[in-house]
């Protein structure tokens, strides 16, 4: 069996790095991912996923990344009763050609 996604998108939303209950550095993402189909008025909707990353990846994102940057990322689907479904980020791809400027796009 495989546990593997690979999304593109805008980031919507970025929470503040924080130390887990393991002790392990981590931040949370929301991805605003367009679908391929339109709505009424040739406009697109978007799905919304919250995406997790931890210490050296999650570093990086908030080093280079705003709201607006395209980014890719590689990872699984996780769930935790106690919270909800969540995608766990193994490998990020900064799109966006702005991301190490520091300028906005």
């Amino acid at each position: 069996m495989m546990n593997e996604v690979v999304i593109v998108g805008q980031i919507a939303k970025i929470s503040e790095m924080y130390q887990n209950c393991n002790g392990s550095k981590e931040t949370e993402i929301v991805l605003k991912v367009q679908r391929n189909m339109l709505i009424s008025g040739g406009k697109h909707e978007y799905d919304f996923i919250p995406v997790i990353l931890w210490e050296a990846i999650a570093k990086m994102m908030i080093d280079v990344c705003t709201i607006g940057s395209m980014i890719g990322i590689k990872g699984r689907i996780n769930y935790n009763q106690a919270e909800k479904f969540n995608i766990i980020c193994e490998k990020i791809s900064f799109m966006d050609k702005y991301s190490f400027t520091g300028q906005d796009g």
